[in-house]
């Protein structure tokens, strides 16, 4: 009897492998939605980071202005970018203390050659720096103007040296008209020759041939549209990307004239990033930010007006817009 009964004990107190396999993949399936729950919740608090930076950018900006009665040159003679200028408004006055100003973007301090955490978003996908280029990227870029390409008529314009930077009373359109800074969806360029990881968005690609921007503004357009639908048959073109050095002040690099919001990538004019054609864009799922010349900051989508995404990007356009945004 007693042998018969620890039989049945062995018999009930196991699992079959059928039942271990169907707990595991219950287990699994747990797992998997309590990741679907997290990822948002997550994301939405990297958003969120982001957009902090922004408006803690956007209220540099005015701080800035404040001090020296202009906003910050969009570059200078040796490639500054407005980023190095705001360290000491953005709580990084140890970094602006390693800046030598006398010397070139790229011969700087070995401290600086990485950005600050406020000038990258956490949403970016790679969160390591490797870079072939002197210095690190950074997903904000300032708005130098809005219309056709090369021309500056935005906020952040000029250098040290030629007096053209602007001051709040040159925003004749009104601060809360005129966008100052927008977002990128940058990632170092590891190899010019290399399919991005992240996505085409914000890759540059040289035009066949050089534009005249004033008489042949839609055949470059059309050509660039032509590289964005394949962009991989073209990477003997493609050069490094939108914000991939955070201290160079080039258009194309750190700067954008708001000419085209939903390029799937970006084109230089055979070459010359000053006159290229640049949309914005973000690692956030619809909508990318960008902060006006009053410090606020709001979501837009790449779907936005192509005339009201010019219109923005200048100063003294006359536009009026009436809460649209």
């Amino acid at each position: 009897m007693t042998s018969q009964t620890n039989d049945v004990n062995r018999q009930t107190c196991g699992m079959t492998i059928v039942e271990v396999l169907v707990a595991i993949g219950i287990v699994g399936v747990l797992a998997a939605l309590l990741l679907m729950a997290v990822m948002p919740i997550r994301e939405t608090a990297r958003n969120a980071s982001c957009n902090n930076n922004l408006r803690q950018i956007g209220l540099a900006l005015l701080a800035y202005e404040a001090t020296w009665k202009s906003f910050p040159p969009g570059t200078s003679f040796d490639g500054i970018s407005a980023h190095a200028r705001l360290l000491p408004q953005v709580e990084e006055g140890a970094l602006f203390e390693k800046m030598n100003f006398d010397a070139s973007f790229h011969d700087q301090a070995p401290e600086l050659r990485f950005a600050p955490a406020v000038f990258l978003c956490p949403s970016r996908v790679t969160p390591d720096q490797r870079t072939i280029a002197a210095t690190g990227p950074t997903n904000y870029l300032f708005i130098a103007g809005g219309g056709l390409p090369g021309v500056e008529n935005g906020v952040i314009v000029g250098t040290p040296e030629d007096g053209k930077l602007i001051r709040m009373a040159s925003i004749t359109d009104g601060q809360s008209n005129t966008a100052v800074i927008t977002e990128c969806a940058t990632t170092p360029v590891v190899s010019p020759k290399s399919k991005p990881a992240y996505g085409w968005q914000t890759s540059l690609f040289k035009t066949s041939k050089r534009y005249d921007v004033e008489t042949e503004l839609d055949a470059f357009t059309s050509e660039c549209i032509v590289i964005g639908e394949n962009p991989s048959e073209y990477l003997e073109r493609r050069s490094r990307g939108l914000g991939s050095e955070w201290l160079f002040g080039s258009l194309g690099i750190t700067r954008i004239i708001n000419s085209i919001p939903n390029l799937a990538t970006n084109c230089t004019n055979r070459g010359s990033t000053v006159s290229g054609l640049y949309s914005p864009s973000s690692n956030h799922r619809s909508t990318f930010g960008i902060v006006f010349a009053d410090g606020s900051v709001h979501a837009l989508t790449r779907e936005i007006d192509p005339d009201l995404w010019k219109a923005i990007g200048s100063i003294n356009g006359r536009e009026s817009f009436n809460g649209i945004l």
